[in-house]
């Protein structure tokens, strides 16, 4: 009897389990089915809402396929590296001296190209941020290393030139691993580029600036086909220079130049945020649960939350990005209007963590770099008729970056001076120290000159 008895209670046991298993597993099986079919429905609608702004999410990975870094990109490394500007990535952590000089050969360039950065954000800032085209000699200690590095500098403007643009390793599935330490030394060189420039301009050798010039954009035209958001803030901050640059050279304009007021940078910068919304629904959802139980509770209980709140934080972005597409960057109300402010993302913390960490406050900053660009392209405009003997005031001065504003060019009395000036308004609050002015005077007399 004791032994049917305990028989009975193993049976029951047995049967308690499977049955507890059967539910646990029917379940699991009908939360998948009917997850999958939310997930498949919230997918379907966010394709549709990014495809009316952008592009469907599903052409993200056909947009930024994964590529490799080619030999351009290997040949602008090394030749920053021997400019001190560029460091690769580190392999050793030890302070060995001897074993560092063998790892950086380029060590002493590097250091010696850090004492000079200080005096180069001052000099080309104070000098592209200017009304004119007056410009300053070099500071000494640019100078000196400009002069060390000539050959340096122009074999890398050369090799730029000739080869194929520049691409690095993307891979969306990594979006972490960069194969670049990334724009900010690339950055730093075009800050170089540009006090080279302005220095050539100063000195009359136009043909020389052009082609440091061209050098510099092919540089930033590679950078901006990046899927990364803080890169094109990069680039915009560097394309700004350019503008500064161009603003105080004459034309004709070279034709890979002429791609660069074409170039559709709000598309660029808007994608970043599209390529962040892509990586946030498809993050592993189950990702620092190493147990069991802890991954059965997730899926059970949290999946559904983290994929709701994953597709809220790309519809938000969706909206604002949608926003700063169709509105023009003189609208007050599209301006400021960062999604991780909305009440959504305020009422639901898990929202805010599915948003990117840069603000969309960036978008003063393009916004502001497309109207200099435009004055930029204005100024030239109005050069070219100078150079026709033509005057430079009579064109129609619209702006078709804000629509409704106008540019007004001023020809002195005497002839001698022309002045544009953007008759709208745009104020920057975020990124104010990057202003450029948006007005520029000449002297339509050198203009002919040259």
């Amino acid at each position: 009897m004791r032994i049917l008895a305990r028989l009975g209670i193993r049976l029951i046991f047995i049967w308690t389990s499977a049955i507890i298993t059967l539910i646990v597993v029917l379940i699991l099986a009908v939360q998948f089915v009917v997850l999958g079919r939310a997930v498949a429905k919230r997918k379907a609608a966010l394709n549709h809402s990014w495809a009316t702004v952008l592009l469907p999410l599903d052409e993200i990975p056909k947009r930024f396929p994964k590529l490799a870094r080619n030999q351009a990109a290997m040949e602008l490394a090394q030749l920053s590296e021997v400019l001190g500007i560029y460091r690769p990535p580190a392999p050793i952590t030890s302070d060995d001296e001897t074993r560092i000089k063998a790892a950086y050969p380029h060590e002493e360039d590097r250091k010696e190209f850090g004492r000079i950065l200080p005096f180069l954000w001052e000099y080309v800032d104070k000098e592209v941020s200017g009304v004119d085209e007056t410009i300053d000699p070099l500071p000494d200690p640019i100078q000196e290393f400009v002069l060390a590095h000539q050959q340096q500098l122009s074999a890398l403007c050369d090799r730029v030139l000739n080869n194929e643009l520049p691409r690095w390793a993307i891979d969306l599935d990594r979006p972490d691993d960069e194969d670049f330490t990334a724009s900010d030394d690339l950055i730093s060189l075009q800050r170089l580029l540009t006090a080279v420039t302005l220095d050539q301009i100063r000195k009359g050798n136009s043909s020389d600036a052009w082609r440091t010039v061209r050098a510099a954009w092919r540089i930033d035209e590679a950078l901006s086909a990046r899927p990364e958001d803080h890169v094109q803030h990069d680039v915009i901050r560097s394309a700004k220079l350019l503008v500064g640059t161009l603003l105080r050279m004459n034309p004709p304009l070279p034709p890979d130049l002429e791609r660069f007021f074409q170039k559709d940078f709000k598309e660029s910068f808007l994608l970043t945020y599209e390529v962040d919304s892509f990586n946030a629904l498809r993050m592993p959802r189950s990702r620092g649960r190493s147990s069991v139980f802890d991954r059965f509770r997730f899926a059970l209980f949290e999946r559904s939350k983290f994929g709701a709140a994953s597709a809220a934080a790309s519809q938000l972005m969706c909206d604002a990005v949608g926003r700063m597409r169709r509105q023009s960057p003189c609208d007050d109300e599209v301006r400021g209007r960062d999604p991780r402010k909305s009440p959504e993302a305020r009422s639901d913390p898990l929202v805010m963590v599915f948003l990117p960490t840069s603000s969309f406050h960036f978008e003063q900053l393009l916004f502001r770099f497309l109207i200099e660009r435009e004055l930029a392209e204005t100024v030239l405009a109005a050069k070219s008729r100078l150079l026709d003997n033509r005057e430079p005031c009579l064109a129609v001065l619209d702006s078709t970056v804000c629509p409704g504003a106008r540019w007004d060019c001023r020809l002195s009395s005497d002839k001698g001076s022309v002045t544009i000036s953007f008759a709208g308004s745009f104020e920057s609050t975020e990124f104010k120290r990057f202003d450029l002015p948006l007005t520029h005077s000449w002297t339509a007399r050198r203009t002919i000159s040259r």
